[in-house]
């Protein structure tokens, strides 16, 4: 610590006070402090036991210490990413893309503790952690609806203010609201985190209902969609859900923008990880650049990697380009209506936070999506910077840790070698990232590992679920029968799954993703036997290539082959 007379020679005398060695002083770049003030030329910071100590904007800096030469460079705050779903693999790409914390929204509570623990303390390699836990939802929905090892589900408003309470005192710094949770049972659970001073975020089916019950956030925009949703859209008629965001009335749009910034909720778009296949052309390449020619990044999982580029080619189910005209015309206007809504939003005085969600890639994804946010839904640079750290410090409630760079805060931050201001893909022009202080290495390296590894298997009903059968009908026909209609009903179809009998594939036809048919020609029933039915899933590259929530399967446990049910011919 200073002493008395030493804190006091600093404060009069601050160019001729000679800083402890352990001080590391950034020495004349621009400032851009993430407040949303003009950036400060020729500015730098003296940084003490990880945090910062002061400004300099007058050129007087100390004779001792580290010094880091920032000259014609670009000081920023560290990133924040606020809305991740940690692999444990993960740390050095959200590192090496300057990313010095992230808000997990959605992992089992021991495990992701033990994160936010290790990364603290420095045993884990990777940002700072802040966490949800679990998130809570209410009961099924039917057959449609899944359930991840994370979630738990809420009978009742009294279980969902002590589920709340528990997780409080569990030690999360946010509380994650999923789906399918009454108005009763999510003011229960959102008074007791606030009575905690904790945030509550999460998915909702309607944006009206996170106002009326105190959300802080909502992530995601279809509830936004529901809530302006014209009366009069009516569905293309391809037994596909019209998307509501395709159908916003402009008067309840702007409506329900005044609400959500008069009582203070911000929305977290999720505009790169949602929309995938409208930015295929802008960002899959450097994807793929990244993933798959960087050979210290071996141990990103090939699954995942593969899942990345197939979210950049389908929408739901389907390759978009298999989608009639229509749908895709759709698709694209619900696209156009969510940008101009966030444009809207923000002009409007609202505030919107980044996040790489699930299927993007880590660190990489959060600059893809300053992109949109400046290209695509017109901010400016500035405003796009904002919603990678002071936006969801404050959302989060963390402002007086991170967010910006001001005396008395955490020291993340990074320095860039070109103006962010400029051209917002000068963000990824990273040339240092310092964590807590201290300047860190943003390499990859091919023995990376988390020293305590996820515990339980990696599941997204984003990439590949596999097909499982349930059950077939008929089980059974008669030998020289002319032809017969088979029904298998099971999880993980998609519309190019195909019915194979005895390894034969069938003309197959896709009802939902719970049932396919196909008719049996009589060939196949022209002898007695026992015969093997399996589905299989288009297997290009060495992997499925799936869709929807229907089927989860881990990482490594999945295949392009269901399991078998029989089919019997008998004697005639």
């Amino acid at each position: 610590m200073l002493s008395f007379l030493a804190y006091f020679a600093l404060l009069l005398f601050p160019g001729d006070f000679a800083a402890p060695e352990d001080a590391l002083v950034i020495k004349g770049g621009t400032l851009i402090d993430g407040t949303g003030r003009p950036p400060m030329e020729n500015a730098g910071l003296v940084i003490r036991e990880g945090r910062i100590e002061r400004i300099v904007t007058d050129g007087r800096y100390p004779t001792e210490g580290q010094i880091l030469d920032a000259r014609g460079k670009y000081i920023l705050p560290g990133l924040i990413d606020g809305h991740t779903h940690l692999k444990g693999w993960d740390g050095e790409l959200f590192l090496a893309h300057g990313v010095t914390a992230v808000v997990d929204l959605g992992s089992p509570i021991e495990w992701i503790l033990a994160q936010k623990e290790g990364t603290a303390r420095g045993k884990i390699r990777g940002p700072r952690v802040f966490a949800s836990g679990n998130g809570l939802r209410g009961p099924s929905q039917g057959e449609a609806d899944f359930l991840r090892i994370h979630h738990i589900v809420i009978g009742g408003p009294e279980e969902g203010r002590a589920e709340g309470r528990k997780m409080v005192g569990q030690g999360v710094d946010v509380i994650k609201l999923r789906d399918y949770l009454t108005t009763g049972m999510t003011r229960a659970i959102i008074a007791e985190a606030h009575r905690a001073g904790l945030p509550v975020v999460g998915h909702v089916d309607n944006a009206w209902r996170a106002i009326e019950t105190g959300y802080d956030a909502i992530v995601h925009t279809p509830s936004i969609g529901a809530a302006t949703r014209s009366k009069t859209g009516e569905s293309p008629g391809t037994g596909r859900e019209v998307d509501p965001r395709a159908e916003m009335d402009p008067q309840e749009r702007d409506r329900l923008i005044q609400a959500l910034v008069k009582n203070n909720v911000s929305l977290n778009p999720t505009l790169r990880s949602e929309w995938n296949w409208a930015f295929k052309d802008k960002f899959q390449y450097e994807d793929f650049d990244l993933l798959f020619n960087r050979a210290e990044l071996g141990y990103v999982p090939v699954d995942y990697r593969l899942g990345i580029l197939k979210e950049y080619n389908q929408d739901g189910a389907y390759w978009f380009s298999d989608l009639p005209f229509d749908v895709q015309k759709t698709e694209l206007q619900a696209l156009r209506n969510t940008l101009e809504f966030v444009k809207l939003f923000v002009a409007a005085g609202g505030k919107i936070f980044t996040g790489s969600d699930t299927m993007s890639t880590p660190g990489l994804s959060l600059h893809q999506e300053l992109e949109i946010l400046v290209e695509s839904v017109g901010l400016s640079p500035m405003e796009a910077l904002l919603t990678v750290t002071s936006r969801p410090a404050e959302v989060y409630r963390i402002s007086r840790q991170v967010g910006t760079l001001e005396p008395g805060k955490t020291a993340n931050l990074i320095i860039l070698r070109r103006n962010p201001l400029e051209q917002i893909r000068n963000t990824r022009e990273i040339e240092t990232v310092i964590l807590e202080g201290k300047v860190v290495d943003t390499a990859y390296h091919e023995d990376y590992s988390n020293p305590i590894p996820k515990n339980t298997p990696e599941d997204t009903g984003h990439i590949f679920p596999s097909p499982s059968l349930k059950s077939i009908a008929p089980f059974a026909a008669t030998e020289g029968d002319t032809s017969a209609t088979l029904v298998v009903r099971g999880t993980g179809f998609i519309p190019y799954s195909v019915i194979r009998l005895g390894g034969v594939p069938l003309k197959t036809q896709y009802v939902s993703r719970f049932e396919l048919e196909a008719e049996l020609p009589s060939d196949r029933l022209d002898a007695p036997g026992t015969f093997p039915v399996t589905v299989v899933n288009p297997r290009p590259v060495g992997t499925v290539f799936a869709a929807g929530a229907s089927h989860l399967i881990p990482f490594g446990e999945r295949g392009a082959e269901s399991n078998p049910l029989y089919f019997i011919v008998r004697f005639k």
